[in-house]
């Protein structure tokens, strides 16, 4: 096996039966012992695809987006390090955010513990477009052990009030694309 997705939840992986694929359960402590049984598996490149609420442009409701930063957006451990930096942390270089050069665009994801449904400044400090539960601590693993990484979020709803209505009713609505994404991976 060359690759495996990682998606938290089964209502979002209807449609890519066909593919080997992990659920991870919510939340980064999950996603992350899933992003270890996979490279334990010995795969070349692991996937992520989920959902995702978005937090600036409206206009990316309904649409695949890929990510090419991920930044910890509950990462608070103010003062010893600015919000979004793991403290001590001397073995990775990047500041709080994790770059995948394999990416086009230019969408910023904030993953943390918590379902967003309201506005919060720092998303504009972090330049966050989109947020999510799982993506950095996948990414983290990824990045340590030297695995290809790729991010896909399916944006369900703007996180606000409305949020979990809105993510209920659309979870399952990005499979379908994400689907094509991996079989041009299969085709190449």
């Amino acid at each position: 096996m060359t690759h495996t997705v990682l998606i938290a939840l089964i209502d979002e992986a209807y449609g890519l039966e066909q593919h080997h694929k992990i659920i991870t359960g919510v939340g980064k402590i999950n996603a992350t012992f899933a992003a270890c049984i996979a490279a334990n598996s010995g795969v070349k490149k692991i996937f992520n695809f989920g959902t995702a609420g978005v937090v600036k442009d409206r206009s990316l409701i309904g649409k695949l987006v890929k990510v090419q930063h991920i930044v910890q957006r509950d990462m608070i451990a103010e003062p010893l390090t600015p919000r979004g930096i793991t403290p001590y942390e001397t073995n990775s270089a990047t500041n709080g955010v994790i770059t995948l050069n394999n990416a086009t665009g230019d969408i910023t994801l904030g993953t943390g513990d918590s379902f967003v449904t309201e506005p919060d400044d720092w998303f504009d400090t972090a330049n966050v477009d989109i947020v999510d539960m799982e993506g950095y601590a996948i990414a983290k693993v990824c990045a340590r052990l030297n695995i290809e990484f790729e991010c896909y979020k399916y944006v369900t709803d703007f996180a606000d009030e409305n949020a979990a209505l809105d993510w209920s009713n659309h979870i399952h609505l990005g499979a379908e694309l994400f689907n094509t994404v991996l079989e041009a991976e299969s085709n190449s």
